[in-house]
């Protein structure tokens, strides 16, 4: 059982096992995320994937490492989840993804936001994300 990097209450996020693809591809197949169809989820999973776990797996995230600046993609939480845990596993997946960009040396992180999710963009704004062109791509240091 890998160590989680963040636990609390019912919950802990955990990086994905090389195994593990398919439970990654679940996640993202239930919010009808493309990449969920486009790549082979059976082969060995790099390690660059949080898991959210309450105590299920209900959520991930993909950590990009990179210096000077590293990515956080495919924030993923399935819907069925009371309100609270769902906010929380946002939260909490975003702040760990972030801090494992800032251990691998990344100074800032960036990410691909929808311009039509108008509430995302308002919640990352107000945590200090700036965007930096259409499309939108934010980026905060770290």
């Amino acid at each position: 059982m890998p160590v989680p990097l963040i636990s609390h209450m019912n919950a802990n996020i955990r990086w994905a096992l090389p195994h593990e693809g398919p439970l990654v591809q679940s996640i993202l197949a239930n919010q009808n995320v493309a990449l969920a169809y486009q790549v082979n989820w059976l082969l060995p999973l790099g390690p660059y994937w949080l898991v959210y776990c309450a105590p299920n797996p209900v959520g991930c995230i993909n950590v990009n490492p990179g210096m000077p600046v590293g990515r956080l993609e495919w924030l993923t939480v399935v819907k069925e989840l009371p309100k609270r845990t769902y906010a929380c596993a946002i939260r909490d997946l975003c702040y760990a993804g972030m801090a494992a960009l800032k251990q691998g040396g990344s100074q800032l992180v960036a990410g691909y936001v929808n311009d039509e999710d108008t509430s995302w963009k308002k919640i990352i704004e107000k945590r200090g994300l700036i965007p930096t062109e259409h499309g939108t791509l934010y980026i905060r240091g770290l």
